[in-house]
């Protein structure tokens, strides 16, 4: 009986560290799909000169759930818009995004930030700002996928680290 419960801790550890390294990996893609959001985003503006809400649905009909839900969302919010700015709306539309999206707390902030600087100026700078703004997600991204090798070793070698620990600490 003891060897299975130390069998369970070494495997619930273990699992840990893995589910750390794949949370790293979910949310590297979660900030690719932001990133091709963005970039569509900004074609569709740089093209098509429409509002922000025809350009937020062309945008969601390219992309999955839960990025389509959220242009969708807020291109209803700005077409009933009474009084509000975009940047409430899109702040809000951040943190209306599910916990599962793969986003953590640093990166949904940088994108809600993103909000304080649309919607108020003319196309050029409105452009300007995405193209600074993807410049500054496409660093990020390229960190964690420098780092995502070795963090994800150093995840599954505390895991089984820790089990083993918990295991002698129980014998």
């Amino acid at each position: 009986m003891k060897a299975a419960g130390i069998l369970l801790i070494l495997l619930a550890c273990s699992g840990m560290g893995l589910t750390a390294g794949e949370d790293l990996e979910r949310r590297l893609a979660a900030m690719e799909q932001v990133e091709k959001l963005l970039q569509l985003l900004q074609g569709e503006l740089r093209c098509s000169f429409i509002p922000f809400p025809q350009a937020f649905r062309q945008v969601a009909s390219r992309l999955s759930s839960p990025w389509q839900g959220f242009l969708l969302g807020l291109a209803a919010r700005l077409e009933q818009m009474v009084g509000e700015r975009l940047q409430t709306v899109w702040e809000e539309g951040v943190d209306g995004l599910p916990e599962g999206c793969g986003l953590d707390g640093e990166d949904r902030r940088e994108l809600a930030s993103l909000g304080k600087e649309l919607g108020y100026l003319d196309l050029t700078m409105q452009l300007k700002t995405l193209e600074h703004f993807l410049e500054r997600w496409q660093g990020r991204m390229e960190e964690i996928r420098r780092e995502l090798p070795a963090k994800k070793r150093i995840f599954r070698c505390l895991g089984i680290s820790a089990g083993l620990l918990l295991a002698l600490i129980l014998l």
